[in-house]
């Protein structure tokens, strides 16, 4: 992380935005692997748990989390509203500079988040994390059916609606904070759909957007069915273009 973005600037540097619907399993394992990891960095953020109207206890273990450290802090929707609409509700209660929505089951390990950080110093807006990319340096372990499934998902969405983006399902992707801000509540989306409204978004604002490769390991127990929920994303994605946002912001204008 970048020294001007340490504690003693007196500005909230980073938000990490955790979405978490039946995670009383794995939501302590992701949060004590992120904490200890920032012990070490000099630099002031915050840990925003979405519960997206779990029936487990997963409210109860973050509550012990909050109790003894302010910087976490819990978001609880009162129904199950859809991963897009819990992360669009954490981003937008999100104060730091910098914003990242990561998934509770922690496959993506934390310390990624220096290679998505180093392409917002380095200009821009938006870095998402990437299990399509080839790099020596990162390794994707996952099962055959879902990175068929996956690919196959990713090339109709590359036809239809956003072309040029290798993985736009990885749940692990940063924003300047005014991008976030100004994406976030136009989105139509509230489940599985958001990432790849996010994107196309992004582009009609004229966002640079970094596609970065990243260490990855399926976690079992997610709560995507690959078969059905891959049927409703698929048409809810192809609805995105023929929807109607108003004007636009552009890049150009936020950031002058």
């Amino acid at each position: 992380m970048s020294k001007n973005d340490s504690v003693q600037t007196g500005v909230l540097a980073l938000s990490i935005v955790i979405p978490a619907y039946n995670e009383e399993q794995r939501i302590g394992l992701t949060l004590d692997q992120t904490i200890e990891y920032f012990a070490k960095k000099q630099i002031s953020y915050e840990i925003i748990v979405v519960d997206d109207g779990s029936k487990d206890k997963t409210k109860i273990v973050v509550d012990t989390y909050c109790k003894k450290l302010p910087l976490v802090k819990l978001l609880a929707l009162e129904k199950n509203s859809g991963k897009g609409a819990a992360v669009s509700a954490g981003v937008v209660a999100a104060q730091g500079n910098v914003i990242i929505y990561m998934d509770a089951d922690g496959a993506t390990p934390i310390e990624e988040i220096e290679r998505l950080f180093r392409e917002i110093e380095a200009g821009a807006h938006i870095a998402i994390g990437s299990r399509a990319l080839f790099s020596s340096e990162t390794a994707i372990k996952t099962i055959w059916t879902r990175k068929l499934i996956g690919r196959i998902f990713n090339l109709i969405v590359n036809i239809f609606v956003l072309p040029a983006v290798a993985d736009t399902q990885c749940g692990f992707k940063m924003f300047r904070k005014i991008v976030a801000h100004e994406i976030f509540p136009r989105l139509k989306s509230s489940r599985f759909a958001f990432d790849v409204e996010i994107l196309y978004l992004a582009r009609k604002m004229g966002c640079i957007i970094a596609e970065v490769p990243i260490n990855w390991n399926n976690v079992p127990g997610s709560k995507v069915n690959i078969i059905s929920d891959s049927t409703d994303m698929l048409f809810d994605i192809l609805t995105i273009p023929f929807r109607k946002y108003g004007k636009l912001p552009q890049i150009s204008n936020l950031e002058n």
